[in-house]
């Protein structure tokens, strides 16, 4: 992600304060934003709007489309950032 990208994040603070875990609070987080990706068939850069929600990354191919479902998903509840 470059520098001048950014995430938004979102989650009611109901949600937020109504559940606490060992003194800190707990709820549902959203990440969201543009992140680029190589493809071979047009041979460069292309953004995607994608969608980090309860340890699923969810990608569309633009902001816009996020009501018509998402073009994939990963699941991250196991995944290793090394």
């Amino acid at each position: 992600m470059s520098d001048n990208q950014s995430w938004n994040s979102s989650g009611s603070e109901e949600d937020i304060e109504s559940r606490e875990d060992y003194g800190h609070p707990v709820g549902v987080v959203e990440f969201s934003g543009v992140l680029s990706k190589w493809t071979n068939y047009i041979h460069g850069w292309q953004d995607r709007w994608v969608v980090l929600k309860n340890n699923t990354l969810s990608y569309y191919k633009s902001q816009d489309e996020t009501e018509y479902g998402c073009r994939g998903s990963l699941c991250l509840s196991k995944a290793v950032i090394t």
